[in-house]
């Protein structure tokens, strides 16, 4: 007869189960809402950057899913199986069922980077077709966006949940089997590395913006640093 222990086990893998069901199933449905990801006209000057971050499904502590994604003043700029978009205002979070009542916005300070350039260089390593749940993913891109803007990763706590979907996929092909084939990996994210990434944008270096001598609206003159 299985001991407590053993049942404990098997509740939590039960749990994890069909929070990871549900998570498929709440983001498949709200990248089909957004069709448009063509890019507004983008900003010259410095802009505030600010993270969002949405749960998605349900969540126990630590064991929450979120989408995120950055925002440069009233742009967003996100990551989804479109590749990057460009939106004026959260418009990756409007299809979440819990935005706006839990969505987070997190203040993460002031860029110099030229958010123009910044959209054409994440659409580098952020290809149509590249994105994949667990792997690499719009929290990927958040991650990588924010060391390059302001030299700061994104917090563990909002890629905890996919990082366990991720090593428990790769040797037990759990989420693959609990969401009944519709998550597959996706071949064009195997050679993802998020630190081989932000090491290559540093290495291009950054286009920057001289300092504007008011905060009005007005194109700066960019210039270049290696």
């Amino acid at each position: 007869c299985p001991g407590p222990r053993a049942f404990r086990l098997q509740a939590g893998r039960k749990f994890l189960l069909a929070m990871f069901t549900d998570v498929f199933a709440e983001v498949a449905r709200a990248w089909s809402k957004i069709s448009c990801h063509d890019s507004p006209e983008e900003l010259s000057y410095y802009p505030q950057v600010v993270l969002l971050a949405t749960p998605i499904g349900p969540g126990v502590a630590k064991w929450q899913a979120y989408h995120t994604s950055i925002m440069l003043g009233e742009l967003e700029y996100s990551f989804s199986p479109a590749g990057v978009s460009v939106f004026r205002g959260p418009a990756s979070h409007a299809a979440c069922p819990k935005h706006p009542e839990k969505t987070l916005i997190i203040n993460m300070g002031t860029t110099q980077v030229d958010a123009k350039g910044f959209a054409r260089k994440m659409r580098t390593f952020f290809e149509e077709g590249s994105y994949d749940l667990l792997r690499k993913n719009c929290n990927s891109f958040s991650d990588v966006g924010l060391q390059y803007l302001v030299g700061r990763r994104l917090d563990r706590q909002f890629r905890q949940m996919e990082k366990v979907g991720a090593s428990a996929d790769r040797y037990s092909y759990v989420v693959q089997i609990t969401t009944g084939g519709a998550y597959r990996p996706n071949p064009e994210a195997d050679r993802f590395k998020a630190v081989q990434v932000v090491g290559a944008l540093e290495a291009e270096g950054r286009t920057l913006l001289s300092r504007p001598q008011n905060m009005q609206l007005q194109r700066q003159h960019v210039i270049k640093r290696g």
